[in-house]
């Protein structure tokens, strides 16, 4: 089906893209795949600050009084709202093509908040993804109309970024960030703030911390041990991660960086706090104490493998990657690279576990998004706790 085109006015540096009268350049941040990596965190914690200056929540929406439509039929009201700008607009009629219509208002909606409205109307599966547009409409107003409770909406940067059940806390993203910040300066001093990354859908800060050997003092000692040495030090990292459309809750992952390794390792799964209940930055701030604590208990599952030979090494990592669902394009890689070190003899558990973060590296390379970067250390980390014994076996 060929959908109609939008029939908006054209953009004059008099006509801002908010109802105001200062616009003078095409916004960046309205775009769906608007993103940012950033060097230091004063940098990041001023561009948060400043995505939530745009954002705002809309409570208490009686989700059967809601409706989708397609933008196109509805330019003109949503002109007159002020509430969505020209290039929000043009951004949503070159993706999602929708709006959400509701006592609040007519709001475009973010690629990222479709998840969030199906879940709305209770309805999910593939084959919403496969019927066309109009079909998709038609079924999810029909759920929608039934739908028994009242939710919130994200608006952020003039779109709807999520539409949430009434029982979701926010709690803002600048001040998750900078309590991490204010709490990993205050306990270890030396620290670097290695990279942040914000999209719509996520954000994602990491801290090295140095001179704090203690945290991986066993581990240390397990490898000399073993005779498993590294060129450069071994340091914590620190990974933190959060949402403000549902798709993740306040995460604190420990990870580890092997001297020479161009990645860090992640230590099994994440501190999370879910944005329900009495979710607070006193909950996250127990967390951050909690996440350091965890170093010890982690880096001895870890040497722990170290005691674990592997017989057949390349039929083993690619069983755990089968396992752990890896797309076929990212095994490939990492089974190349794993072969030509161990293809012909033996190795333990503890080297598939680092072999795995080859991952990384192939994600350096191509780029890839911060949000992948999370999926996939989400994923890797599960791996900690594997029977590797159950995967080594004979092609």
């Amino acid at each position: 089906m060929k959908y109609p085109q939008l029939s908006i006015p054209a953009v004059t540096a008099e006509m801002d893209y908010s109802g105001n009268l200062e616009m003078q350049e095409k916004d960046y941040w309205v775009q769906d795949n608007a993103e940012s990596y950033f060097a230091n965190f004063q940098e990041m914690h001023e561009h948060l600050t400043e995505r939530e200056k745009k954002a705002r929540w809309a409570d208490e929406i009686k989700i059967s009084d809601t409706r989708l439509g397609f933008i196109c039929d509805w330019t003109e009201n949503i002109i007159k709202q002020g509430s969505t700008g020209i290039w929000a607009l043009t951004d949503t009629q070159n993706r999602t093509r929708l709006v959400l219509i509701s006592d609040k208002g007519i709001l475009a909606i973010r690629q990222c908040a479709l998840k969030s409205i199906e879940e709305r109307a209770a309805i999910s599966g593939m084959a919403l993804s496969r019927v066309e547009l109009d079909v998709y409409k038609m079924i999810l107003n029909e759920c929608l109309s039934v739908a028994p409770a009242n939710g919130k909406v994200r608006i952020a940067d003039g779109k709807i970024s999520a539409f949430l059940s009434n029982d979701y806390v926010p709690v803002a993203m600048p001040d998750i960030f900078q309590t991490a910040q204010n709490y990993i300066n205050q306990q270890f001093p030396a620290n670097n703030f290695i990279e942040g990354y914000w999209s719509h859908e996520i954000s994602s800060c990491r801290w090295e911390v140095t001179n704090a050997a203690h945290l991986c003092k066993m581990y240390a000692k397990a490898l000399e041990e073993h005779g498993v040495s590294y060129t450069g030090t071994i340091s914590p990292v620190i990974n933190l991660w959060s949402s403000d459309i549902g798709t993740a809750g306040v995460n604190l992952m420990p990870m580890l960086y092997l001297g020479g390794k161009e990645f860090a390792l992640p230590l099994g799964g994440p501190i999370g706090m879910h944005h329900k209940g009495k979710a607070s930055l006193d909950e996250f701030y127990l967390n951050l104490q909690g996440v350091f604590a965890l170093y010890s208990d982690r880096t001895m599952q870890l040497a722990g493998l170290l005691d674990i030979a592997i017989n057949n090494p390349v039929p083993c990592i690619k069983n755990v990657m089968h396992k752990l669902q890896i797309p076929r394009k990212y095994r490939n890689a990492v089974i190349s690279n794993f072969e030509i070190a161990y293809g012909t003899g033996t190795c333990t558990a503890h080297d598939v576990f680092i072999g795995l973060g080859e991952i990384f590296l192939v994600l350096q390379q191509e780029k890839a998004s911060g949000m992948l970067f999370v999926k996939f250390e989400e994923i890797v980390a599960k791996a900690l706790k594997f029977d590797y014994k159950h995967f080594d076996v004979k092609p």
